[in-house]
């Protein structure tokens, strides 16, 4: 199931969680709380506080836990998931041969 929840304010109980998939250039807004944020191929995680912003930069899975109760926004990339990486896959090997 698909639910789009872009510009929702979300309420999060802690040690509750979201998932993000292929969520790329995607916002996470804490607006209130404080929220544990991992993504799958990127060995440091990050802690967002009230205010803070985080910006989805890998490809695959990404979980958002709320440390106490939260409250978030997910604000998607406007850009077509996946433009950018495929972009880069088709260019990459012609750039390093040059």
């Amino acid at each position: 199931m698909n639910i789009d929840v872009s510009g929702s304010t979300l309420s999060l109980q802690r040690d509750r969680m979201i998932t993000l998939r292929e969520a790329t250039g995607a916002r996470v807004e804490c607006l209130d709380g404080a929220l544990w944020i991992t993504q799958e191929g990127e060995a440091q995680d990050t802690v967002l506080s009230s205010g803070g912003t985080f910006t989805v930069d890998h490809m695959g899975l990404t979980l958002i836990l709320a440390l106490r109760p939260s409250q978030l926004r997910v604000c998607p990339n406007r850009t077509p998931v996946g433009a950018v990486e495929r972009l880069h896959a088709l260019l990459s090997p012609a750039l390093r041969a040059a």
